[in-house]
């Protein structure tokens, strides 16, 4: 594991921007972790330190799904694939509510889903 990663130019990531972890995975890819969030990398073997209180996902990380880019739009769902759960994004405070999802939609954008129900997200 490599730490403070600048990726490639041709990589699209935003000019200056440090990935703070480059791993590689067991089947040898290597690839980045973009924040250094719980829900995104921890050593392996570690617990979690997701709040046990919090309800369990329906979907597992690795399922397809579909999600709704806008809420009241009954047109506008985009797919993805279940990255992580529980997301909470950088700088908001452990108090703060969190996401149940955190998704990869097919172009590359990371998103989350603010709730669990099927008007959000569903599997697809």
């Amino acid at each position: 594991m490599a730490t403070n990663f600048t990726p490639p130019a041709e990589s699209g990531a935003p000019e200056g921007w440090v990935a703070p972890y480059q791993v590689k995975l067991a089947t040898g890819e290597l690839v980045l972790a973009p924040f250094d969030e719980e829900a995104i990398i921890r050593e392996h073997g570690a617990a979690s330190r997701v709040d046990p209180s919090l309800p369990p996902p329906r979907y597992a990380v690795g399922t397809k799904v579909a999600c709704r880019m806008r809420p009241g739009d009954p047109g506008e769902w985009a797919d993805g694939t279940v990255v992580g759960h529980h997301y909470r994004p950088p700088g908001v405070p452990r108090h703060a509510l969190v996401a149940p999802y955190q998704i990869k939609l097919e172009s590359g954008e990371l998103i989350f889903a603010p709730a669990d129900n099927d008007d959000t997200i569903r599997k697809r």
